[in-house]
């Protein structure tokens, strides 16, 4: 399958025959193979070429699904979004695709992870008062036990309930949202980021698509093709030499890292079940990244990229002031420094 993968796929609906063409980027001609039952055709990069352009097999069940997500108009002004800044910028489209990954997280995402640190702050500052409930309550539920003659399960439950109480009443008072709104940026970045990825994948042609392309979209698959720089000048082909994949699952992982600051304070377990899913999933995107269009990939680049420095940028004490981010009485001075050391061998 990792064959066909690097190919450009374009699917149509006919019921009376199953071919598939894909275009290859380096092939001078148009040569018909089989793979497990169906033709494949592998034409030039000029897909006008393509002597049997038209005639496809029935698509999948998950074929049809991205199609349909494709045509939606989410994705649909993903990819206005991105002609409309080319052709108003004259931009190279590699360039092109950068800015808009600048402005979009700038403009969505950068507020709300702010907002998300302001919140998550205030949290962290009224922990001792909690605690300090949590641990009067506990008092309270111990004597309730002995005067009502209480299981431990019973007393529990007790606790329990009166801590949440008291919880929400504090966090009312001091203007923080539910727990789950505090983490408000993943829910906002991933359909960001997946929709961004399938724009320009749709736009590269590398989706499933089902009818006739319209000549605009060829149009626009021809300007991709010659839109890079440097290694991947064809941004609708994966990048030979791997290095956008890799340099995309590093920039990952050193978010991670970077968020974990100097990696002192113990982390919960849930938590490092989280950091090492994280992991493993930074790492599962280089290969993943192997396959999908330079475009595609250049947009994670610079996503992650614009991550990092985000990252890195509210680890000074100055920022987090001037973004009203409390900051703890215990943060370092030399919080840059503290991340470097984590990263230095011993000797």
């Amino acid at each position: 399958m990792s064959v066909l993968t690097s190919r450009l796929r374009l699917v149509a609906s006919s019921h009376a025959c199953r071919r598939v063409i894909y275009l290859h980027p380096r092939a001078s001609g148009c040569t018909t193979r089989s793979y497990h039952g169906t033709d494949v055709l592998y034409a030039s990069s000029d897909i006008m070429k393509a002597a049997d352009y038209g005639k496809y097999y029935q698509p999948s069940y998950f074929e049809n699904l991205l199609t349909s997500y494709a045509d939606s108009s989410l994705v649909q002004g993903m990819e206005s979004l991105l002609i409309h800044t080319q052709d108003f910028t004259g931009l190279p489209w590699w360039s092109t695709i950068v800015l808009c990954t600048i402005a979009l997280r700038g403009a969505i995402t950068l507020p709300l992870f702010v907002w998300q640190l302001q919140k998550s702050g205030k949290r962290q500052m009224i922990d001792p008062l909690l605690r300090k409930v949590a641990e009067k309550l506990t008092i309270e539920g111990d004597e309730a036990a002995k005067q009502k003659n209480w299981d431990a399960r019973t007393r529990d439950v007790f606790v329990t309930r009166s801590y949440l109480k008291h919880e929400k009443a504090i966090l009312k008072q001091h203007k923080i949202p539910n727990m789950y709104l505090t983490f408000i940026v993943p829910w906002v970045q991933l359909p960001l980021w997946f929709t961004l990825s399938t724009a320009l994948r749709d736009l590269t042609l590398t989706l499933p698509v089902i009818g006739q392309i319209p000549q605009a979209s060829l149009v626009i698959y021809q300007a991709l093709s010659a839109g890079g720089m440097l290694w991947f000048a064809n941004l609708c082909s994966p990048d030979a030499t791997m290095i956008l994949p890799v340099l995309a699952g590093i920039t990952n992982l050193a978010i991670i890292e970077v968020h974990r600051g100097d990696g002192k304070a113990p982390l919960t377990p849930g938590i490092k079940v989280l950091v090492n899913i994280l992991r493993v999933v930074s790492v599962s995107m280089i290969p993943i990244g192997f396959c999908m269009p330079s475009g595609v990939v250049l947009y994670w680049v610079s996503s992650s990229t614009f991550g990092l420095c985000q990252a890195l940028m509210v680890r000074s004490a100055r920022v987090k002031k001037f973004l009203r981010i409390p900051v703890p009485s215990n943060h370092s001075k030399t919080p840059y420094k503290d991340i470097l050391s984590r990263f230095r061998f011993k000797k």
